[in-house]
């Protein structure tokens, strides 16, 4: 990661910032890519992030790169296991943008990275699983208004293998293997002065989703009217 890192810096001198950032003790959810998809068990774990950010901002266009390790710890370590990491990820993600005016601006995203789970439990299926996964998108925001967005994603997970690996998979707390595409559309709710909490949208993925356990992925398309809101 540091190798990567100093290799952006040689690039050019018009860096604004750059800088290492390290988190303990906290649900580390906000640093996961969204662009994917994530388990429950995914979201509750890490508790240990390390994040490597350049960025250049230059006031109407800029763009970020972060290198981010994320990791949970297991309170019951295995013998012999040198990595006592429960959920333990790699990724890569940059971001460039450019303001169109009126508010608006226009984003390209994309993410690639690795993910290795085991079980908390060192009794239940304890082996370890990783599984890959890699996105982009493009959205277009329209200030605290208004925003769409459309991508392609592949991940790994449980799905499409034998029906001993896909449990073990779902034990580790593993989302659904999944591949294809992905549009969205939202609206502010609720957008008084400061930032906007509560959202309308719109999402609707295409492609291939595995169904089942020891079942091979399998194409469809779903439509879905999501509500979020932060606290």
């Amino acid at each position: 990661m540091t190798g990567v890192a100093c290799a952006l810096l040689a690039m050019g001198p018009n860096i604004a910032e750059a800088r290492t950032e390290k988190v303990w003790g906290m649900s580390g959810a906000r640093y996961l890519p969204q662009l994917v998809e994530w388990s429950l068990s995914d979201m509750s774990m890490p508790d240990q992030v390390k994040v490597m950010r350049l960025e250049n901002d230059s006031g109407d266009a800029g763009w970020r790169f972060d290198l981010l390790a994320i990791r949970s710890l297991d309170p019951v370590e295995l013998p012999g296991d040198p990595d006592g990491a429960r959920f333990r990820g790699r990724h890569m993600s940059f971001s460039a943008w450019h303001s169109l005016g009126d508010s608006s601006i226009l984003r390209l995203n994309g993410v690639a990275g690795r993910v290795s789970r085991r079980s908390g439990s060192g009794i239940l299926l304890p082996a370890k699983t990783r599984a890959g996964y890699a996105a982009a998108e493009l959205s277009l925001d329209h200030g605290r208004d208004w925003s769409v967005s459309a991508g392609v994603y592949r991940q790994g997970g449980w799905g499409g293998r034998s029906l001993e690996n896909d449990l073990l998979r779902m034990t580790n707390g593993e989302p659904a293997a999944a591949m294809g595409v992905h549009a969205a559309a939202r609206v502010a709710v609720f957008n008084g002065s400061g930032e906007p909490r509560t959202w309308l949208g719109l999402d609707v993925h295409s492609g291939r989703r595995a169904a089942g356990l020891g079942q091979a992925l399998r194409a469809g398309s779903d439509v879905s009217l999501v509500l979020t809101s932060s606290f």
